[in-house]
């Protein structure tokens, strides 16, 4: 954990110059070889002539939750777990604000340092940002107090208790024989505590295969549309 001076020091280093946005990146060097591994396990999200534009010349590769964590000095998650483990989530507004916070959206985090400025690995195009809260602030949805972060001393997690009972097959979307049940309500708590916008109605359609295709992604674990064990760890981290 660093100390919330340690860590606007800190964002203002990564996007001063010598850091370049990858999907994938948790600080790496960035490479030609780095570049193909991660289009090989992620091909939608890592276009491969644009991500190798950057590839071989010197720079650190991260992406928006490897920024967030390396920023705060915390294990690195994705960002649906960054939500997922919150101590606090707030709605978006100066009010609330302050640095050592994150701001979320489905999908992207960013970091609020001195000054309420936005610091964000914002995309393969848009590559490493620092915008004013003003500016910035409206394209997110809710301000996180992040475990394991110095403003989250002291501080008890925001997730809820999951009342479901947690499955002991694997659940995976079926278009003949839709998977129902308790278990299937226990993944789509889990879901929607990671802040995904999904019905617990206990059965695990296109919508629930969506979301937790998309919560894989954000972790960077196999996307498969299946809810095992390893998925299970990453869901009911906290």
């Amino acid at each position: 954990m660093r100390t919330i001076d340690e860590s606007n020091a800190r964002a203002k280093e990564m996007c001063a110059g010598g850091y370049r946005y990858l999907y994938g990146g948790k600080g790496q060097d960035y490479t030609t070889a780095l570049v193909e591994q991660l289009h090989k396990l992620y091909p939608s999200c890592v276009p491969l002539e644009e991500a190798l534009k950057d590839a071989d010349k010197g720079y650190k590769a991260i992406d928006c939750s490897g920024l967030v964590c390396d920023v705060l000095g915390i294990s690195n998650m994705g960002s649906a777990q960054l939500r997922s483990t919150a101590v606090k989530r707030l709605s978006v507004s100066k009010a609330n604000a302050q640095p050592g916070m994150v701001l979320w959206r489905s999908g992207h985090v960013a970091y609020v340092g001195e000054d309420l400025k936005i610091y964000e690995a914002a995309g393969t195009k848009t590559d490493m940002r620092v915008s004013t809260f003003d500016s910035r602030a409206g394209a997110f949805t809710e301000l996180l107090v992040v475990k394991g972060s110095a403003l989250a001393a002291g501080e008890t997690s925001a997730k809820k208790a999951n009342p479901y009972t947690e499955p002991t097959r694997v659940i995976q979307y079926k278009k003949i024989g839709m998977m129902k049940g308790d278990d299937v309500c226990w993944v789509q708590f889990e879901l929607q505590e990671a802040g995904y916008d999904i019905e617990i109605d206990g059965k695990f359609g296109p919508a629930s295969d969506k979301a937790l295709r998309a919560f894989q992604a954000s972790c960077k674990i196999t996307v498969d549309g299946k809810c095992g064990p390893a998925t299970r760890k990453y869901l009911k981290a906290n």
